[in-house]
């Protein structure tokens, strides 16, 4: 599935609502019980194609996890149909991104690159690739 195209479109976009009826996909409204003063949320899970989307306050599109391994009730996505890099290791996410040149954040266990306009940020658990986090690159 191509999920980097969808960053920033409207939760009322065609693609989006095309997305939501497919996998019959119910959109959660997260405000801001506590008027705290944090922006108000959308969510919408495909539990069991192994994602979710985050939508932000203007209803834009602004973050994708893909549940590379299952867990908090979520299914393992489909890594053969992915429009993002799929790495089997830590070292082997660090290399590509290191000899690409591309602008790239790491840390214990994780490590975040850049693909054109969106960050894709890689965590692993006990060494394997557990989850993918898409986000726009804001320069």
């Amino acid at each position: 599935m191509n999920f980097l195209p969808l960053i920033g479109q409207p939760l009322k976009g065609d693609d989006i609502v095309e997305l939501l009826e497919h996998f019959d996909m119910t959109v959660v409204y997260d405000f801001d019980r506590l008027r705290e003063g944090t922006d108000d949320l959308y969510w919408s899970d495909a539990r069991p194609q192994g994602f979710q989307f985050r939508f932000d306050h203007e209803q834009r599109l602004d973050v994708v996890f893909l549940y590379v391994r299952p867990r908090h009730g979520f299914a393992a996505v489909d890594i053969s149909d992915l429009d993002v890099l799929v790495f089997d290791s830590l070292p082997e996410a660090r290399a590509f991104f290191e000899n690409g040149g591309d602008p790239v954040k790491t840390g214990d266990g994780w490590i975040k690159g850049r693909f054109g306009r969106c960050w894709t940020h890689y965590e692993f658990d006990d060494g394997a690739l557990s989850m993918i986090t898409i986000t726009p690159a804001r320069d």
